[in-house]
């Protein structure tokens, strides 16, 4: 995972611990929680209000998550599942191509969704 912090720009790491937004922007827990501790804090990306309690941490398995970034030459497949990916993308070994975007969002969806069954 190469993505960043929206604040800081620090690549986000074991040592620097990822924190989402319900919009789906990363920051590292420094920043987020400076940033989303003040009163009316917006989202440096765009601009949607949050409170600190709002924050999702994820927790990343870094030691066993083999990336490997690449740029696909060609399509492999016209098969959704493998089309041909450009330099914003990661692959994983043993999983189907993912943004950083889209592991934000999986990430949001089951939190908000294990948040509801609970209330």
């Amino acid at each position: 995972m190469n993505a960043k912090c929206s604040i800081c720009f620090e690549v986000l790491s074991e040592d620097v611990p990822p924190v989402a937004t319900r919009c789906g922007h990363l920051y590292c827990n420094d920043c987020a929680t400076f940033n989303f501790g003040r009163p009316g804090a917006r989202c440096a990306v765009c601009r949607t209000p949050h409170l600190r309690e709002d924050l999702i941490k994820l927790y990343m398995d870094y030691e066993k998550q083999e990336v490997s970034y690449e740029v696909a030459k060609q399509p492999r497949s016209s098969t959704s599942r493998e089309q041909s990916f450009n330099a914003g993308h990661c692959v994983m070994k043993g999983a189907d191509t993912w943004d950083v975007r889209t592991l934000v969002d999986v990430a949001v969806d089951r939190y908000f969704h294990l948040n509801a069954s609970y209330n």
